[in-house]
């Protein structure tokens, strides 16, 4: 097995990415909530593994502690079935931190989608004659919502480039112009098994999963990727909005990650200012 512990921000293609591994790649096993929140900075394995090495059950420590001390919005102390999954998987995963062979994977999106999508999946929207639009009752969140994107994406790359030989960003881009490239680079980075001769991709939309033992569930219609590539999600914030929420994003930050604010504060950049 290859675990690979995901990280990323909601809507960023988390559950996408799990789903398109785990169908075309037996020996994946991507983590979301074992071993800490997907969505919460990392926990600090490697020192938490030297002060439970020793002790009793030292494997199912690591495992329960990991992902109690950072635990998802689903995680439950008392769930009997999250409890069987991190005892069958506490072994092998405990002999992959301890052996340096744990990889991570960081899901990333350009903030501007991310903010509009945020805003939908949050209810934070009001339905307009064209669409929708940004509710300002909800402003504060949102923009308390876009720091808190910049800490937690500084502390995830903080982490890769400790862990450089063994990590990958999967930008939210990449997978929906060529998702099949982005998966043979990470199955020659990881030594992924394809389980078939073709690769495939999810028949539907992906919906979120609860739990890491839920298989990736699917809805009834398919994913709309021109919403974005048609860049659709721009009137859902005023222009005035835009140019505030554009000024709360560590740009520098986000350069690493080849996302650029087009010199100006409005989604209206193309892909020839996306870095490679």
């Amino acid at each position: 097995m290859v675990f690979l512990k995901q990280y990323g921000e909601r809507r960023t293609g988390t559950n996408y990415l799990r789903a398109l591994l785990t169908a075309n790649y037996c020996n994946a096993v991507p983590l979301m909530h074992v071993l800490g929140d997907k969505h919460s900075p990392p926990v600090a394995l490697d020192e938490l593994w030297q002060m439970v090495r020793d002790q009793p059950d030292a494997a199912w420590r690591l495992v329960t502690t990991a992902t109690f001390c950072a635990p998802g919005e689903s995680t439950r102390l008392d769930d009997p079935q999250q409890l069987a999954h991190m005892r069958a998987l506490a072994d092998p995963i405990t002999e992959a931190v301890a052996s340096g062979r744990l990889a991570f994977v960081l899901s990333t999106k350009h903030p501007f989608p991310w903010v509009a999508s945020l805003a939908k999946f949050r209810s934070w929207l009001l339905p307009t004659t064209g669409g929708a639009c940004m509710n300002p009752k909800f402003f504060g969140r949102l923009i308390e919502a876009c720091r808190m994107f910049n800490y937690r994406h500084q502390s995830w790359l903080n982490h890769l480039s400790r862990y450089s030989s063994r990590s990958a960003i999967v930008r939210h881009e990449d997978l929906l112009a060529d998702p099949y490239s982005v998966l043979r680079a990470l199955a020659s980075r990881f030594g992924l098994a394809q389980a078939a001769p073709e690769l495939k991709s999810p028949p539907m939309k992906v919906l979120p999963s609860n739990w890491d033992l839920e298989p990736p569930g699917f809805g009834v219609r398919a994913f709309d990727a021109e919403f974005y590539k048609r860049r659709d999600y721009a009137s859902q914030l005023n222009p005035d909005l835009w140019e505030i929420v554009a000024r709360q994003f560590d740009w520098s930050l986000m350069n690493r990650l080849g996302y650029a604010a087009d010199g100006g504060s409005r989604p209206d950049w193309d892909h020839s200012h996306m870095k490679g």
